[in-house]
C-alpha cells in the first residue's frame, strides 16, 4: 500500500495510507487535511492509476510541487517522490512494508558475522540475489528509515 508521511508541516512523521482517489487540502472532508494556511481548500489530488500513483494540481494559486518542480500536469509518483501543498510536504513512499525491510537489512548488517577457521581470510561476502525490484524497495525503505530517523532525531 503507498502512503504519504509528513516530512515538513503541522504534524511531521504522520503517515497516510492511499487508496483510490484522495484530496489534499485544507477543507473538512478532504482525505487529507492540512494544517497550512498557504494551501488551499482543495490543492491537489492523488489518485491510483494502473501500476501507480499520480498527483495533480488543482488549478491552486500557489501551485503543488513535486520534487520542487511545479506542476503543470497529472505527474507519475516513485518512491522518495516530495510532493509540496502550501508550506507542508511529503514523502511518497510506494512500496509497502519500507520500514520493515529497513529493520530486516539492518539487523542482517550488525548480526554476527561468520568466522571462518583460522588463516583461511574473511568470510565470503554475502551474494546479492534480487533484481532491480528489489533495488527500489530497499531504497524506498532507507528513505522511509532516514526519514523516520530525522523526524525523531529532531
Amino acid at each position: 500500500m503507498a502512503q504519504l508521511i509528513v516530512e515538513v508541516g503541522a504534524e511531521p512523521g504522520r503517515t497516510h495510507d492511499l487508496h483510490g482517489t484522495v484530496v489534499i487540502g485544507r477543507r473538512e472532508g478532504c482525505g487529507i487535511v492540512v494544517l497550512d494556511s498557504a494551501a488551499s481548500a482543495h490543492h491537489a489530488e492523488l489518485r491510483e492509476v494502473e501500476g501507480g500513483h499520480e498527483v495533480r494540481d488543482l488549478k491552486t494559486s500557489n501551485g503543488t510541487r513535486v520534487n520542487d518542480k511545479l506542476l503543470g500536469r497529472p505527474h507519475r509518483l516513485r518512491s522518495g517522490d516530495r510532493i509540496q501543498v502550501g508550506r507542508t510536504v511529503f514523502v511518497f513512499i510506494a512500496e509497502q512494508g519500507a520500514v520493515d525491510a529497513v529493520k530486516k537489512l539492518f539487523a542482517q548488517e550488525h548480526a554476527p558475522r561468520r568466522r571462518s577457521p583460522e588463516g583461511t581470510g574473511p568470510p565470503p561476502p554475502t551474494r546479492f540475489e534480487g533484481g532491480a525490484g528489489h533495488l527500489l524497495v530497499v531504497g524506498g525503505a532507507l528513505l522511509a528509515a532516514y526519514l523516520a530517523w530525522k523526524l525523531l532525531a529532531g
